[in-house]
């Protein structure tokens, strides 16, 4: 008890103040929302990126991130030339995420981005060439392709539009963010 307040009373407060402010943040999320979708044109390549992106085929991989071309090449001579792939990523990866991992990441699209386009003809058990992104050079070893869902754009397009106007909407507020015109509230 707090200022002759019961616990319970708090916490209905805190949970009313709670719900409000859920209340407000779902308001601005739809406006921003119409703003937005007055204010933006979706394109057919949007679209179809967007339904590769979450309805196409996957790829599991696993990576070793290092400085520079030189060693991603000499680490892929050794992989092809029989060297253990989880102890190289321990020994070799400059990327912390990745040693503790394994080189296991997330599954992602082939043939978007840099490391989507080096294993979009890369079979099951083989490697990549060495990419460079801005973490490093890459040498990708491809564990597993998991195929696309079975649906056509046309069939999830409206969903396809919503995730597309939720993209551009993150995308619109870091800018905002970054000129200054708006603060993040937490």
């Amino acid at each position: 008890q707090r200022e002759g307040q019961t616990v319970e009373a708090v916490k209905g407060r805190i949970r009313e103040e709670l719900t409000v402010g859920r209340h407000d943040d779902i308001r601005a999320t739809i406006l921003a929302h119409k703003m937005l979708r007055g204010m933006t044109t979706i394109s057919e390549q949007d679209m179809r990126e967007t339904f590769d992106q979450a309805y196409g085929e996957k790829v599991e991989a696993k990576q070793i991130v290092v400085e520079t071309k030189k060693k991603g090449e000499e680490i892929l001579k050794r992989l092809k030339e029989g060297a253990d792939f989880d102890a190289l990523v321990k020994l070799e990866s400059i990327d912390p995420r990745s040693r503790q991992t394994g080189g296991r990441m997330n599954p992602f699209s082939p043939g978007t981005g840099p490391l989507g386009k080096a294993v979009a003809n890369v079979k099951e058990n083989d490697y990549s060439d060495v990419v460079k992104t801005d973490d490093g050079y890459h040498v990708l070893k491809v564990l597993k392709r998991i195929p696309g869902r079975k649906v056509t754009q046309e069939e999830v397009r409206p969903r396809l539009e919503e995730m597309v106007l939720d993209r551009k909407m993150g995308a619109w507020i870091i800018e905002l963010m970054e000129k200054g015109q708006i603060k993040k509230a937490f």
